[in-house]
């Protein structure tokens, strides 16, 4: 019965927001766990107010621990506009090593991110320092800081400076309640005020539809003027 509640409560999301996530980004942990490995599909599209500039994002990636303290990661992700029915949108390859032990409470390590483009847009490289925290009541949080750099045609100058938050607790039926707050700053020597950089909240359910394949999902809301209104994230990961 839970699994049909969190099905509903996740179409209902993609049925109300007139503008569905092109973010497929989201608030991940620094522990590596042995032996891991699993698959991750993700989908947003969007769609203007007036109803046109139509855009639809796949991403897909891959996941595998190499012991207790690295895991790789690789990405593809593909995007669809009014100009193209398939455009490779990126190819990334991450690396995370985690730099606490089993025992610890805080959890912290390093992620190592770089990413390729095609039309001529620039390559992009990556440091994500993330940190979790086990909370008292089962409650989880977690906080990214990303620093990013551009190499390549049209890149930008300076470091793209963003940071990543989490609050997540798993409820007694099972599935975990939370809410992610991602926040894009701009590029150092030209950074704005609150209302020109990019502030999204986004609460989110997660829930088990098998032994082994997990959903996602949640509406996405803009804070400030940068930021897209409403948003939404639906992903569907495979554990094996």
């Amino acid at each position: 019965m839970r699994t049909i509640l969190s099905l509903l409560f996740l179409s209902s999301i993609f049925i109300a927001a007139p503008a569905v996530a092109q973010n497929t980004s989201g608030v991940h942990s620094p522990v590596v766990n042995e032996g891991h490995k699993s698959f991750q599909y993700r989908l947003g599209f969007s769609l203007d107010d007036e109803g046109e500039d139509f855009r639809m994002k796949h991403r897909f990636h891959y996941q595998q621990s190499l012991n207790g303290d690295f895991r790789w990661r690789v990405i593809g992700q593909t995007r669809k506009s009014n100009d193209s029915d398939f455009d490779l949108d990126f190819l990334r390859a991450e690396l995370l090593w985690e730099l606490s032990d089993d025992e610890d409470v805080y959890k912290t390590g390093l992620r190592f991110d770089g990413r390729v483009r095609d039309d001529n847009r620039p390559e992009q490289f990556a440091v994500n320092w993330t940190n979790r925290y086990s909370l008292p009541g089962g409650w989880d949080l977690r906080g990214i800081l990303i620093a990013t750099k551009q190499t390549g045609d049209n890149a930008r100058d300076g470091i793209g400076l963003e940071s990543r938050a989490r609050l997540a607790r798993k409820i007694s039926s099972g599935q975990t309640l939370g809410v992610d707050v991602f926040s894009t700053y701009g590029y150092t020597g030209n950074i704005g005020g609150f209302d020109e950089q990019r502030h999204v909240i986004s609460p989110f359910i997660s829930t088990k539809i098998s032994k082994d394949v997990t959903l996602f999902g949640g509406p996405q809301i803009g804070i400030s003027e940068a930021a897209p209104n409403l948003e939404a994230r639906l992903w569907v990961t495979r554990g094996f």
